[in-house]
């Protein structure tokens, strides 16, 4: 198959059309990567591919689809040939050398790859990249010093990106430093938020501190982002661990029982036992902003997110910190970062922005956001989100509107205490005192006192 293959395109190339007066090579181009693209047939591809040489020698996708025909053939001298034709037209084309090199290690010839990616750095204007792909290539082939000159160099040739920190955390847990290697996970994920190779690396720096649970969350999160469902746990618990991850659990017990004191002792004796999980901070600034010690929960958020940039649960405390000081503009900005580490369940960030809004007196935006809320909502969730979106439209003084939503509220739980308080206050404004009597009843059964003894002004 391969040489009958192999004899056709030879026919098929020699049979050359005479050049036309003008062509789109754009347009061929395109053409070509459609057919690939649409997992065509190798013998049009690799004709389709020919015509765009033969009549676009300067455009690379003729060499690079030429070459790709043989590659999925696995007949390398045939895509090694393409590529050498098409580097000796583009001599400073990168697609064409990191291809090239891409197959050179695919079929085990490491030395090779790294004298393409060196006649790459000569040749190209992108030298950075291609320093950073020699590193790369480097550490796959165990030259630790080779890819640590490498990266170096790339450094130097700034600004740097997020392809240079993860490499160096790569290279760092190659070495065997993983308390590095966070680091520069940490400096990636502050430059590119949804980046999934820098998580799967720190999952491998906390395996090999022995942080299980950390590394198997960062797995999972990473796995989760590229679609992956082929996670597996990574390790077993280090010895001593399992007791600081018992004396969280026993603070989150004590806090749920409202045993504030004590959830705060025992979540800071598991942080004296284990200081590199950012949720045992995040649980004890939520403890601490419960105790109204505002500043001290601050810290620990801070700790959170400085151990774990992308930590979900900890922008979310964050910004209700800030919203609970009354510092706005620093909530919003905390909630959006929230939303940017959070690709689903969004729903009470929207909630919680909807309800700054309001305190900013924004009312069409709040309304907004909690239109956001109740549009990805799930059903149990439906009558808090239209409490909030009636009481945001009694603020903002628009009462029929907030009763219709109030009404709505009630049909999806009649026993929703806050919608019938807000009913009660709206029917009392515009003085509709028989028909705020039922809500002032039902609030009095719930144990408000002060309904059971309503002043309404009469009609």
């Amino acid at each position: 198959m391969k040489i009958g293959l192999w004899f056709f395109l030879i026919l098929v190339g020699l049979q050359i059309a005479p050049a036309q007066a003008a062509v789109d090579c754009e347009a061929l181009a395109t053409a070509t990567r459609a057919l690939y693209t649409e997992g065509a047939a190798l013998i049009p591809l690799h004709i389709k591919a020919g015509d765009l040489r033969d009549q676009c020698p300067k455009h690379p996708d003729g060499y690079l689809y030429g070459a790709l025909v043989f590659y999925h053939e696995q007949e390398p001298d045939g895509a090694l040939h393409f590529l050498n034709e098409g580097i000796a037209q583009l001599p400073d084309n990168f697609d064409l050398y990191r291809m090239k090199a891409r197959f050179q290690n695919e079929w085990r010839q490491p030395q090779a790859a790294t004298a393409t990616f060196q006649a790459l750095i000569q040749n190209t204007s992108r030298k950075r990249d291609a320093h950073l792909l020699l590193a790369y290539h480097l550490l796959q082939i165990n030259d630790l010093k080779g890819a640590a000159e490498n990266f170096e160099k790339a450094r130097s040739m700034g600004p740097v990106n997020v392809d240079l920190y993860t490499g160096l955390a790569a290279y760092e847990l190659q070495a065997k430093a993983p308390e590095k290697a966070i680091v520069q996970v940490r400096k990636a994920l502050e430059l590119e938020p949804h980046a999934i190779n820098p998580i799967f690396y720190r999952a491998e720096a906390y395996r090999q501190l022995g942080y299980c649970e950390l590394a198997q969350t960062n797995l999972l999160r990473a796995c989760e982002r590229a679609k992956r469902s082929n996670c597996q746990n990574v390790c077993a618990p280090a010895k001593g661990q399992k007791e600081a991850y018992d004396l969280q659990q026993q603070g989150l017990k004590a806090f749920y029982e409202r045993k504030l004191d004590d959830a705060e002792r025992l979540l800071t004796q598991a942080l004296g036992a284990f200081q590199q999980d950012p949720s045992f901070y995040n649980y004890r600034a939520w403890v601490r902003e419960r105790q109204g010690k505002f500043n001290e929960a601050l810290s620990d958020v801070q700790s959170a997110l400085t151990l774990d940039p992308g930590h979900e649960d900890s922008w979310f405390r964050l910004g209700h910190i800030q919203h609970e000081r009354k510092q706005y503009p620093e909530a919003l900005k905390a909630y959006q970062q929230n939303l940017l580490f959070t690709p689903k369940n969004t729903t009470q960030i929207y909630q919680n922005i909807a309800l700054l809004y309001n305190d900013m007196k924004n009312y069409a935006s709040a309304l907004r956001e909690i239109d956001t809320a109740l549009a990805q909502a799930r059903p149990h969730e439906q009558a808090d989100l239209l409490a909030i979106k009636g009481f945001i439209q009694q603020q903002s003084g628009k009462l029929p509107e907030a009763l219709a939503t109030l009404e709505q509220t009630l049909s999806h739980d009649p026993t929703h205490f806050f919608a019938h308080k807000d009913r009660a206050e709206i029917l009392t404004q515009l003085k509709r005192c028989q028909e705020a009597e039922a809500d002032y009843a039902f609030l009095c059964k719930q144990g408000d006192k002060a309904a059971c003894t309503p002043t309404c002004p009469k009609e």
